[in-house]
């Protein structure tokens, strides 16, 4: 699948380019593709994918059976997506893909740690939820009041319990080549911070671009916005100008203090003719 590319020419240029029905995910290489954390450690593993379900439901059994070690406060056994939320969350590889509806907070992803070009990607998410459900009748999957699920359970048209079977029935089989959006019905402070939404491929077996290329008309629901190198300090000061930084994606100690070694007026000053910079890097 080849997305639309648009290389931006400054500030304005992307902010005015947040819409409606729109998730962003920032990544600091413009070259790389998007990928799940799982499909990530497979590769560097063995270079392959063949046994990618296998590994996740080992990291998934093993997750499970130490996590009471360091909380008193686990998710049901059958709640896999809310179990994947908090693998993610804590570094382990799962089949989850990080978004949000911010493009502000997408924008810093790409620029904080930019040493080259860097990316923006965007999903039309009312393309991808239509998409998703034609792929799904299409392959005989039987039709259901709700196909976002995320959506569907966070109204309360499907309950949790429904919402967590179907997850597991659409996407822990491996038997649908095809992406969509998910949420966990029970959020934590990171997520609701930086405005996020998970996406998972229905086969962890083949790439999350190909999950998603499979869809219908694919390529019309994905653009990737391309930074240079020369924006990224204008564009972290507009960013702490806004208060988007690691002080507030990530709201407790260990985000306010990575923060202040990326942008804070106090420690790496402005310069009047050029925006800002760092004394040293």
């Amino acid at each position: 699948m080849t997305p639309e590319v648009i290389e931006i020419n400054g500030w304005r240029d992307l902010v005015e380019r947040q819409r409606p029905y729109r998730i962003f995910r920032g990544q600091s290489d413009a070259e790389w593709p998007l990928r799940t954390s799982l499909e990530r450690a497979c590769l560097a593993n063995d270079g392959s994918l063949k046994d990618a379900g296998e590994r996740e439901r080992r990291l998934l059994l093993q997750f499970k059976r130490r996590y009471h070690e360091f909380s008193d406060n686990s998710p049901a056994d059958d709640d896999d997506l809310r179990w994947f939320a908090l693998m993610q969350h804590h570094g382990t590889p799962t089949r989850l893909i990080d978004w949000t509806y911010s493009l502000l907070v997408a924008i810093y992803f790409a620029v904080e740690n930019a040493e080259t070009e860097s990316a923006v990607w965007e999903i039309n998410t009312d393309l991808l939820s239509k998409a998703s459900r034609e792929y799904l009748e299409s392959r005989d999957v039987p039709s259901r009041e709700e196909h976002d699920l995320s959506l569907a359970v966070h109204l309360g048209n499907v309950s949790p319990e429904d919402g967590r079977n179907r997850f597991r029935d659409w996407m822990l089989t491996n038997k649908f080549r095809f992406a969509k959006l998910a949420v966990p019905y029970i959020k934590d402070r990171r997520l609701t911070a930086q405005q996020g939404v998970f996406m998972a491929p229905g086969d962890v077996t083949a790439s999350f671009m190909g999950n998603l290329g499979d869809l219908p008309d694919a390529p019309r629901m994905v653009v990737k916005y391309v930074i240079r190198p020369r924006f990224r300090d204008e564009f972290l000061y507009q960013l702490y100008a806004a208060n988007v930084g690691r002080f507030s994606l990530f709201p407790d100690l260990d985000g306010f203090a990575a923060s202040l070694r990326v942008f804070d007026p106090a420690v790496w000053p402005l310069r009047a003719s050029d925006g800002p910079v760092y004394n040293e890097r």
